[in-house]
């Protein structure tokens, strides 16, 4: 997620029959992704493969035409890539289902293998840098200094102290949300660590 790699997702088309006439391959495209290219793999070169982009009018879906005819016991290999698109929602993985038919008639029975359902995991990967800096460096805090003071102000509990932070997300996946937690190490009179947490 995040990534510049593109994904793809190959298909092998098999006619188990006769001459398969308007063959075609459909590639229902998950939201998220947008379609670039194919790359016809392994197909006898009279075995033509072309692919047409998916959009809004036509679902969203990849139509590859294989071969017309598609000889009787060919196969038709394809590979289609695809590329990821910045959205709000975050999924935990992609969906695409393929499917393939041709106008020849198909015994019901055997239709079965026209469909495939394909889950590709989504990872998350990001990096986080923090810098930081404090004003006045080093931080002394002497208590019996304040004690006896009428609180009325910041500066009758001590002197003020400045951090400055800049957090950096170096991708390549972007982040909704993220929390920071800051602990301020200082010690007691009998010099054992306390942390105090902002």
């Amino acid at each position: 997620m995040g990534s510049t790699e593109r994904i793809w997702v190959e298909a092998e088309v098999y006619n188990n029959g006769e001459d398969s006439f308007e063959s075609a391959l459909y590639i229902h495209v998950p939201q998220g992704l947008s379609y670039v290219t194919a790359d016809a793999l392994d197909t006898r070169k009279d075995v033509l493969i072309r692919c047409s982009p998916s959009s809004p009018s036509t679902n969203n879906t990849v139509t590859c035409e294989i071969g017309n005819p598609l000889p009787a016991f060919a196969k038709a290999k394809v590979r289609v890539y695809f590329q990821t698109r910045d959205g709000k929602e975050l999924k935990r993985s992609y969906e695409f289902l393929v499917t393939v038919n041709s106008t020849n008639p198909e015994e019901p029975m055997r239709t079965g293998d026209n469909i495939e359902r394909v889950v590709m995991p989504i990872t998350v990967k990001t990096e986080l840098k923090v810098f930081g800096s404090t004003d006045p460096q080093p931080v002394s805090y002497n208590v019996s200094t304040y004690r006896g003071v009428t609180k009325v102000n910041e500066s009758h509990i001590g002197p003020r102290v400045t951090h400055t932070y800049e957090v950096k997300c170096l991708g390549p996946s972007s982040i909704e949300e993220a929390s920071i937690v800051i602990l301020w190490p200082s010690f007691t009179a009998e010099g054992k660590p306390h942390f105090i947490i902002f």
